[in-house]
């Protein structure tokens, strides 16, 4: 979640690149056509990189901080659920995400592994698949 917090960082670090860099089919002139001293590539990994994660796990903490809601946030900052799962819970409403943490919690009083929790979403009784 931390590699998801900084990541903000590096895409402002990564505009910056865009916008000095003189674009395509223009060359650069004389030294300018030196390569740049700093790291260049995606914003995600370069976070990943700096906090000893992939730049999956900052695409999946990304999710949850944006689409997650605040018990699943605080529940991965707790470290009661993992990054990968709750940004499968993602997929579902807030309410259902909240009663998702709040069973966790309850059956993790019984134990201390991570709990798994089902990995899409149930379809509702008579809904059409791919409607």
């Amino acid at each position: 979640m931390v590699a998801a917090r900084a990541r903000d960082y590096y895409d402002a670090m990564a505009k910056e690149r865009q916008r000095q860099s003189p674009g395509r089919g223009q060359s650069q002139k004389g030294v300018d056509k030196c390569p740049p001293l700093i790291d260049t590539g995606k914003a995600r990994d370069q976070a990943g990189k700096a906090m000893g994660v992939s730049g999956k796990s900052v695409d999946r903490a990304s999710a949850v901080l944006k689409r997650g809601s605040q018990e699943l946030v605080k529940a991965v900052d707790a470290g009661k659920v993992s990054v990968a799962r709750a940004s499968q819970l993602t997929d579902y409403s807030p309410e259902m995400q909240r009663q998702a943490v709040e069973c966790l919690a309850e059956k993790s009083k019984q134990g201390p592994r991570m709990l798994q929790m089902p990995t899409k979403p149930r379809q509702e009784d008579g809904a059409v698949e791919g409607a």
